[in-house]
């Protein structure tokens, strides 16, 4: 089990191999000090070498992956009144794209398929996202 620094040094590592430790603290907002003794740590596991995240790093960083996810869009918008008597607020359009339908793209693209949405308020309107992007659909009518 990692700590919430070590998660932090080594995740950040995976995405921005051989960063400085004076990057590092900018971009964990660890103190430059936590940095060091951190990475000491970490390269004392095997979990680093030379600023570089090793294969058992890459292990212990594992069981954190995000594999599935939950959006939930069975609110009634009533901030959004009028257009949410219209449509549900995923449906809305905004600079081209449609707001659930880039949720579920986004998601997509760093990996993550199994996605799961709760609809209510004018449910209807999502159940093209099924045959769409093959996403499961789970109608909450107490919304």
């Amino acid at each position: 089990m990692l700590t919430e620094n070590e998660f932090s040094i080594l995740n950040t590592l995976r995405v921005t191999p051989a960063t400085v430790q004076r990057d590092l603290s900018q971009k964990t907002g660890l103190s430059l000090g936590t940095v060091n003794s951190t990475v000491k740590l970490l390269e004392s596991r095997k979990y680093l070498e030379n600023s570089h995240i090793t294969p058992l790093g890459v292990k212990a960083l594992a069981p954190y992956k995000v594999d599935n996810a939950i959006i939930l869009a069975a609110g009634t918008s009533s901030r959004f009144v009028p257009l949410s008597y219209e449509k549900p607020k995923g449906t809305l359009v905004v600079r081209g794209e449609v707001l659930i339908e880039r949720t579920i793209e986004q998601l997509r693209a760093v990996g993550i398929d199994d996605i799961i949405i709760v609809v209510g308020y004018m449910k209807e309107q999502y159940f093209y996202l099924e045959e769409k992007y093959h996403v499961t659909l789970i109608s909450n009518d107490d919304f």
